[in-house]
């Protein structure tokens, strides 16, 4: 092994990827705004001692939240390219697709797109798909997911509230 390789498994192994370089950039972060904005004092020391509590405290608190964001993003990613994927077997481009899906209803995509980024906060602040499935049996949830469904439902009858049928063409 090359002396650069054994320094870098070193420096892993003391922990300086997963801990010391999130907390610097978190420091560095949170002591820039402290010392841009001048939120709390306009003294060095005293943004500088805030910022590195801070620090500490998010580095060991964010840590796995964004290791788990970062994992759950990389899944939907991967499922995204396997959609495409699938997609190109067919002779569908993306493109038209989504040209598509514009014409069809323009709310569906950015819908979709919200409801893909709550379900992958929810995953990495630790809810396993059992927990979200197990809300469904709680009697509001289950009212405000049924009002939320007919509000779809709605809005793709009545085509977004434009008069236009829900067709997508104007008429």
């Amino acid at each position: 092994m090359s002396f650069f390789g054994y320094a870098i498994e070193t420096l892993a192994s003391f922990g300086f990827y997963d801990f010391f370089l999130p907390w610097l950039l978190v420091l560095a972060v949170v002591f820039g705004l402290l010392q841009k904005k001048q939120y709390i004092s306009d003294q060095v020391s005293v943004n500088a001692a805030i910022a590195i509590s801070i620090s500490f405290l998010g580095t060991v608190v964010l840590h796995s939240f964004f290791v788990r964001v970062f994992t759950y993003f990389g899944i939907a990613l991967a499922g995204l390219l396997i959609l495409i994927i699938f997609a190109a077997m067919f002779d569908l481009k993306p493109n038209e697709i989504i040209k598509d899906m514009r014409q069809w209803n323009k709310n569906a995509v950015p819908g979709l797109v919200m409801l893909s980024a709550i379900l992958v906060f929810l995953f990495a602040l630790g809810f396993g798909v059992g927990d979200l499935l197990g809300l469904l049996y709680n009697p509001i949830v289950a009212v405000i997911a049924i009002f939320v469904i007919l509000a779809i439902v709605v809005t793709f009858i009545t085509g977004g509230g434009h008069g236009n049928g829900g067709s997508g063409e104007h008429q």
